[in-house]
């Protein structure tokens, strides 16, 4: 930085010069250049009057000028962390955050958007912990409080994050996304009449306004047009609605135009959607990772290390790629009494966290697996398990982690779980990664906004599921959505026997388990068995050759399946 022109925020600009900023190594404490306060003040607003008409760059370099002369300006700080977050660097954003709250300990405003930007790294437990401070200090900060309601939907605590939004909307000055929220917690817990009523009285008291129809097409199948698609366009077109409302507009007119059948259309608004849509997805570094895990998780990785780990039967994982029928599997073993479904939970994720930090060389996962010591891996197990249990409403000989991605994970489940039940869900390459693009995932799904890197990530999942079924000491049951789709009951009772458990003709009434599902399968699997989503890429085959391609032999013959 050091008064050189800076190009836009990039993950290499941003990471290598910004950190500087933030740890201090050849950055001056002060700039001997003499500044007046009210200037710096002047510096500090342009910034932010570039930031909110949306020239980035601009407001980018007005804040960096300010950090050149006052580098721990809290401000300054907390303003650069909110394009940092904007521009999908996650950790960036919270490391400039943390450095801001240190200087301003109680800024509501800091803590906010320290909150959001943890959330936004999947770090729940953290974000709550800032967004209730937020919260705190500032009884009428809405903004926290939808934070806040976010994570705490993630964390289960859904009576809660309905209460917090319902204050929000009622206070109306956020009410697109609160209402997006409380139809969401609706959804989940299957109350769709509920869902689809709260977003057509806003849709009637605002009808200019994006989120009552957005809401309403998510929450709602559409079996004839009614004049919504029209509306949404006619929103899309207005260039007073924000972009990232534009974005899950398209999605929402995407989904419209796929219950009537406009294919066309709908394949228009995705395409649009996705390609609006920000993504720091990089397949090299993805396919990198893979390559250190199949690397470290050996065969003789295992023959070295029999016998390690925490042996409880009660973890279940089913995972798979997003799409292919792991939440219609969970809620099939959640429907048994003695089973309980936890959902999608990111411990795994925390786990690989763990192993870095108890590594005695500190090395960053999988190769501070080859760290652990045999008390390691039992430690971090149990710990697992007990997180696990306190999220179990109910005594369960069954806890099952709902998380599709935890697939990448399996290496270090299989060494701190040895007995862990691992259920893997299949469906029609071209049906998953269509209903991937399809869907307005956080950008931890990163992927999904290309055709050509859904195809790519595809072929690196089923690689590295081929590497564990060659390499794991633990068995893995494959289950085809095409059958649990076609033949529900005898699949569902070889997914009962894999788990050691009796069966129990509940299991076929999933339907009516009454848990949240807080996934886009929310209203799929409320309803009864139905197979109209077999072979649903058929649609759109005018428009799916780039997938085909990226999928290689795979793509080849999922198109020729029946």
């Amino acid at each position: 930085m050091g008064g050189k022109s800076q190009g836009p925020m990039t993950e290499n600009s941003s990471l290598d010069d910004l950190r500087k900023t933030i740890s201090g190594p050849g950055f001056p404490a002060y700039n001997k250049r003499a500044v007046s306060p009210a200037q710096l003040q002047q510096m500090l607003e342009a910034g932010i009057a570039h930031h909110r008409e949306g020239r980035k760059e601009d407001a980018e370099r007005s804040y960096r000028q300010v950090l050149d002369i006052a580098p721990n300006q809290p401000d300054a700080l907390n303003l650069l962390g909110v394009l940092a977050s904007e521009a999908g660097l996650g950790e960036l954003a919270v490391d400039l955050m943390r450095k801001a709250l240190m200087t301003r300990p109680k800024d509501p405003n800091i803590l906010n958007n320290l909150g959001h930007a943890l959330s936004e790294i999947h770090q729940y437990e953290n974000a709550r912990e800032y967004l209730e401070r937020a919260v705190a200090l500032k009884p009428d900060f809405d903004e926290a409080k939808y934070n806040l309601g976010k994570v705490l939907r993630f964390l289960g605590e859904t009576e809660m994050a309905l209460r917090l939004w319902q204050e929000v909307w009622a206070a109306d000055d956020r009410v697109n996304a609160a209402l997006v929220g409380i139809t969401n917690i609706y959804a989940d817990q299957g109350l769709f009449d509920k869902a689809e009523a709260t977003a057509r009285e806003v849709i009637a008291r605002l009808p200019h306004r994006p989120a009552g129809y957005i809401s309403l097409a998510h929450v709602h199948k559409f079996r004839e047009d009614d004049g919504t698609l029209a509306e949404i366009e006619s929103q899309i077109l207005d260039p007073t609605i924000p972009e990232p409302d534009k974005i899950s507009l398209h999605y929402a007119a995407g989904k419209i135009g796929d219950d009537l059948k406009m294919y066309s259309t709908a394949f228009e608004h995705f395409d649009l959607a996705n390609r609006m849509a920000a993504s720091t997805y990089d397949p090299k570094i993805a396919e990198e990772y893979r390559r250190k895990k199949k690397m470290v998780f050996s065969q003789r990785f295992y023959r070295d290390r029999k016998g390690w780990g925490f042996g409880s039967e009660q973890p279940v994982f089913v995972i798979g790629m997003p799409r292919s029928g792991t939440t219609l599997t969970e809620q099939i073993l959640s429907a048994h009494p003695d089973i309980f479904g936890a959902g999608e939970v990111e411990t795994v994720d925390k786990i690989a966290v763990l192993s870095e930090e108890i590594s005695p060389t500190r090395d960053t996962f999988p190769i501070s697996a080859l760290k652990l010591t045999q008390f390691g891996a039992e430690l971090i197990g149990r710990r697992y398990v007990e997180d696990m249990q306190r999220r179990s409403d109910k005594p369960a000989a069954r806890i099952v982690n709902k998380m599709p991605h935890n697939f990448e994970l399996l290496g270090m489940i299989a060494l701190i779980l040895p007995n862990a039940k691992i259920i893997h869900c299949r469906r029609n390459p071209l049906d998953t990664c269509l209903s991937c693009w399809t869907k307005n995932f956080n950008d931890a799904h990163g992927y999904n906004r290309s055709l050509t890197d859904l195809g790519r990530y595809y072929r690196g999942y089923h690689d590295l599921m081929e590497h564990w079924r060659q390499t794991l000491p633990i068995e893995i049951l494959d289950i085809d959505y095409e059958n649990l789709t076609s033949d529900t009951e005898t699949v569902a009772r070889k997914i009962i026997n894999f788990t050691g458990l009796d069966w129990d003709p509940r299991c076929l009434d999933f339907h009516k388990v009454e848990r949240p599902v807080r996934t886009a399968s929310a209203w799929q699997v409320r309803q009864t068995i139905y197979q109209t989503s077999v072979g649903r890429w058929r649609n759109y085959m005018p428009h799916l050759q780039p997938l085909i391609e990226a999928l290689g032999p795979l793509g080849e013959m999922a198109s020729k399946a029946d």
